[in-house]
């Protein structure tokens, strides 16, 4: 049994230890990749948040996100998951955006950022080339 006890200490200690170095390593990727994001996205926020918008663009911002929710409720694993084990809807759903409008065929305007952006979405790139 002293043998049994100490292998199971020393296993028990061990997956402790696996675990704080998991979680620091974990935290340290995590930390870092925050602070590099908010270092690049922070500025660009800061340049254009004066900026006003049409009803326009308005408009198509609630129609991108009726997509956005209308995605993760048939590919999101989780979503999908709760919606078909009957799970509670409103928890399930708090992550959606709280306004969208759901418009048939939607179509921005030719020759505006949203009509290149959607050619960008339909017409993807690619950025880097796999090595053969």
């Amino acid at each position: 049994t002293t043998t049994t006890t100490t292998t199971m200490t020393s296993t028990i200690l061990h997956g402790i230890a696996l675990g704080v170095i998991y979680y620091y390593s974990n935290y340290t990727y995590e930390n870092d990749t925050n602070v590099s994001w908010m270092g690049s996205y922070r500025p660009i926020v800061l340049k254009h948040a004066q900026e006003g918008f049409t009803d326009e663009e308005r408009e198509w911002q609630l129609i991108r996100r009726s997509r956005y929710a209308e995605f993760n409720m048939l590919w999101d694993r989780g979503v999908r998951f709760g919606l078909l084990s009957g799970g509670d809807i409103d928890r399930i759903m708090v992550s959606a955006p709280p306004l969208v409008r759901w418009k048939f065929d939607a179509t921005p305007p030719a020759n505006t950022p949203e009509a290149e952006m959607q050619d960008v979405l339909k017409n993807p790139r690619e950025w880097v080339k796999a090595r053969e």
